[in-house]
């Protein structure tokens, strides 16, 4: 077979997942032979200088936020088109917009179970082939037609294994019991401090290591809890080979509503051994089975007692984390994603390229907004056709994963700060947080810029008196 290209489209080159993933499979593929030149465009411009320095080893150029013009013609010019999806502004952007005909694929890198990073049928619509990187995904209804067809399947993300070569465990004092990831509520369990400091093992340590934000929150409640003294917070580690040499085991609870997946941190973490406690949310039971690789727990206090419970037992680690090893390096072997892509490269080819499927062309951003949540996005809907306070109260209820999260309101406020409703929605969030003052502040801006003057905001007393918005 000859030499085929594949564009791959990215929301940036960051630190995060998607991109080590995505620089691991152009370099496993390249090792192997295949048959596929890779080419990447961003969306943004933003850039992490590692990830642009290893990109450029693995011969994977690289270009950013290009042109209308510039971006049609490399579409154009590719044989296969693969988006590293999840949403966000920039690709519910992307895909409203007609570009030439392509063979398209959806690499979802969300599980897609809650809001705002759902997967709805009009957004399946929008490519030839989807890719999930769980298999609860697959089960979601509306890929249940792509799935019959044969036209989805599950390739999980690509751990770059490389990071923890040469792992070696270094003597340490107490026992180390780490997290490596995403430090805020979008992703983190919100009784993750609670649950850690409850551990009856006094000599228990908790690092946390990574990137989100909510550091100082974390912090804080630790400190509130007289439990400081336990936790370390490391900021984010590129090298995270020497954060993971020092730890006994890995603490990974993610938030109920989590869009986790193939998480790298946790294979990167069971590769080298370490036991990890987990809660069964999002793609996690992928990797993770009960007494067998780790401990999967259902409540805050089964997840404080599998932790003080393999902290007494260092035979149970040992088991359990050789069991993770094995698993991680056979069945995530990042070689068999980068050949299972191969083999759907293959297929893809097959097919036709196609004028692909728009989504919500021509509404507004609020409006697409509320479409790409499918049915969590009916009070939005509501709240722009009437004055309705119940679905505007349900606004302002959000979860933290809808209103802060990554694809969430705020984002998408942020990426069109002149449309006036998703303004006012943001209103109505900080005035359930007790931001009285910033949600005031929102308000009069969306009044400013088109929303009714009938759609008032009501502060509660304490708001109303000035309130500090902190």
């Amino acid at each position: 077979m000859l030499m085929a290209s594949v564009l791959h489209v990215l929301d940036r080159l960051s630190a995060a997942g998607p991109s080590r993933s995505l620089i691991t499979l152009v370099e496993l593929q390249r090792a192997a032979g295949f048959p596929w030149s890779h080419r990447l465009v961003t969306l943004q411009p933003e850039v992490y200088t590692p990830s642009l320095l290893m990109a450029r080893r693995a011969g994977l150029e690289v270009r950013r936020a290009l042109s209308a013009q510039e971006f049609a013609e490399e579409i154009e010019a590719a044989d296969l088109v693969q988006l590293h999806y999840w949403n966000n502004p920039a690709f519910l952007e992307l895909l409203q917009r007609p570009l030439p005909v392509h063979r398209r694929i959806l690499w979802f890198k969300v599980a897609g179970l809650a809001p705002p990073q759902v997967i709805t049928s009009e957004l399946v619509a929008c490519a030839d082939i989807c890719v999930t990187t769980a298999s609860v995904t697959l089960r979601l209804p509306t890929l249940a037609e792509a799935c019959r067809q044969g036209l989805a399947e599950a390739i999980p993300g690509l751990a770059d294994l490389t990071r923890v070569k040469g792992f070696r465990v270094r003597p340490h004092a107490g026992l180390r019991a780490g997290y490596l990831g995403t430090t805020n509520f979008s992703k983190m369990h919100p009784g993750f401090v609670a649950m850690s400091a409850a551990t009856a093992t006094r000599d228990l340590v908790f690092p946390v290591a990574g990137a989100g934000g909510g550091e100082g929150e974390l912090q804080r409640q630790a400190e509130a809890l007289g439990a400081a003294a336990r936790f370390e917070f490391l900021g984010f580690q590129e090298n995270i080979r020497s954060v993971l040499e020092s730890l006994d085991l890995f603490g990974y609870p993610l938030c109920p509503d989590t869009y986790a997946t193939s998480e790298k941190s946790l294979q990167e973490a069971m590769a080298v051994g370490l036991p990890p406690v987990v809660f069964p949310y999002g793609g996690l039971p992928d990797l993770v089975e009960d007494g067998v690789t780790g401990r999967v727990v259902h409540s805050p206090e089964e997840y404080t007692g599998a932790l003080d419970a393999l902290a007494r037992d260092p035979s149970e680690r040992q088991r359990l984390g050789s069991a993770a090893r094995r698993f991680i390096r056979s069945r995530f072997a990042p070689e068999k994603a980068a050949a299972a892509f191969s083999r759907l490269y293959k297929r893809a080819m097959d097919l036709p390229k196609r004028q692909q499927g728009l989504f919500a062309p021509g509404l507004l951003p609020c409006q697409r907004f509320a479409r790409m949540l499918g049915e969590a996005g009916e009070p939005f809907l509501r709240s722009i056709e009437a004055d309705d306070r119940d679905a505007e109260q349900r606004i302002a209820s959000s979860s933290f994963l809808l209103a802060r999260g990554e694809g969430g309101l705020f984002q998408f406020r942020n990426a069109h700060p002149e449309d006036p409703w998703l303004r006012y929605w943001v209103a109505l969030v900080l005035l359930s947080l007790g931001r009285g003052e910033a949600a005031s502040r929102e308000h009069a801006e969306a009044l400013r810029l088109g929303l009714p003057a009938s759609r008032g905001l009501t502060l509660p007393q304490d708001h109303r008196s000035g309130a500090s918005d902190g």
